[in-house]
């Protein structure tokens, strides 16, 4: 089975605010969407949204996950395995920053084949336009 992740915010600046964040998962025929609110940075916002839609999956499968966030995007190809191999800590002892999300994902995509695609897709104005309504 493929399913497909798509991921906004309504700000990608880097700094620590209120944010919303909301994602769409289509999976076979079905459409699923899910929006949230949280005060955290950029990239704990879109961790947020991916926990929350990695946590709707009952059966393994491979997901596609859209997102404008290429560190996340990143992190999670390159870096997630060897975090969670090191007690989520970096090479130098310290706790990796948003470690509790972190850990969430590295807990939800196991069995999962994810396959990461950065930019802009169908979904980013929608998802936009809907958290400022205030969804």
């Amino acid at each position: 089975m493929k399913a497909r992740i798509y991921i906004g915010t309504d700000s990608q600046a880097p700094q620590k605010r209120d944010r919303g964040y909301g994602y769409v998962l289509e999976c076979q025929t079905q459409t699923r969407e899910g929006f949230g609110k949280c005060r955290g940075t950029y990239n704990q916002a879109v961790l947020r949204a991916l926990v929350e839609a990695l946590g709707r999956f009952r059966k393994k499968c491979e997901i596609e996950i859209y997102t404008e966030n290429a560190y996340v995007l990143g992190a999670l190809a390159r870096s997630l395995a060897g975090w969670a191999a090191g007690g989520f800590q970096t090479a130098a002892g310290k706790e990796i920053k948003n470690r509790a999300e972190w850990e969430a994902v590295w807990g939800l995509v196991q069995g999962h084949t994810i396959i990461g695609i950065p930019g802009k897709h169908s979904y980013s104005d929608w998802i936009r336009r809907e958290l400022e309504k205030g969804v």
